[in-house]
């Protein structure tokens, strides 16, 4: 199995592209995903370099779904609409590069499992934009959907299904922590990227720290719950996962 090192070289190489990393930051490899992708996509009947390219292309689809993410809100100048372009086409250009190397491959089945990921992935994400869920259960869904799909259906294609398991509750307790402890530090919280979708417009029918506070608690209840099934997964799952991913389970746990 390679390393992390592989991934990165291999990831950084191919989705160089000087022009547009010139004006807007380079998209980061993500440690905890990376490592659920090389857990999921364990095949015997793969060659190592094979599951090299296929964790590579999860790792581009993902990189796609984040750059969309950092697409500016308020366009100010002429400046910030520049930006705004180029990060839409760095989105696309990841996408474009997870769509060729899969062709490359001939692994129709993994290009079909990416394509409705990211659909359902964005799905989740309007819906959070539009504050478009009913109670704290279906907020809990839509924050899964939109921060584990991709790996949950990667997954069960691998029949790797207790990682798929482990990574809905792993990824959704990470963003929630995340999401709470960012949401009551920022000053400007509506627009920021990293607290987008949920804090993606300022509420117009109510105070804006009352809805800022709101949202915390009820990210709070739901993390408590989600925290309570993460280290039900875990008991459950543990056999099957690596020792990083058990290492980044005791680290997020106890935080």
């Amino acid at each position: 199995m390679s390393d992390m090192i592989t991934y990165t070289i291999v990831f950084l190489k191919l989705s160089d592209h000087r022009y547009l990393h010139d004006h807007i930051t380079r998209v980061s490899i993500d440690e905890d995903k990376t490592y659920l992708l090389i857990n999921s996509i364990q095949d015997d009947n793969l060659r190592e370099e094979e599951e090299v390219k296929r964790v590579t292309a999860g790792l581009l689809v993902d990189a796609a779904l984040t750059t969309h993410q950092y697409v500016p809100l308020h366009n100010e100048n002429e400046q910030r609409e520049k930006e705004k372009q180029l990060v839409v086409l760095a989105g696309d250009w990841y996408s474009s590069l997870y769509y060729s190397e899969l062709s490359k491959l001939g692994d129709v089945g993994l290009v079909r499992v990416f394509s409705r990921s990211i659909q359902k992935t964005n799905n989740a994400k309007i819906r959070l934009h539009e504050r478009g869920w009913k109670d704290l259960e279906e907020l809990e869904e839509l924050i899964t959907t939109m921060e584990a799909t991709l790996i949950q259906n990667v997954g069960i294609y691998f029949n790797q299904r207790s990682i798929a398991d482990f990574a809905g509750h792993f990824l959704t307790y990470r963003r929630l922590l995340d999401l709470i402890e960012h949401a009551g530090q920022d000053k400007e919280p509506f627009g920021s990227a990293r607290l987008s979708p949920l804090f993606a417009i300022e509420p117009t029918d109510r105070d804006r720290e009352d809805y800022i506070q709101e949202m915390i608690s009820n990210l709070e209840v739901v993390a408590a719950n989600v925290k309570d099934r993460l280290l039900a997964s875990y008991q459950d799952n543990e056999a099957a996962l690596s020792t990083q991913l058990k290492k980044r389970f005791m680290e997020l746990v106890n935080k």
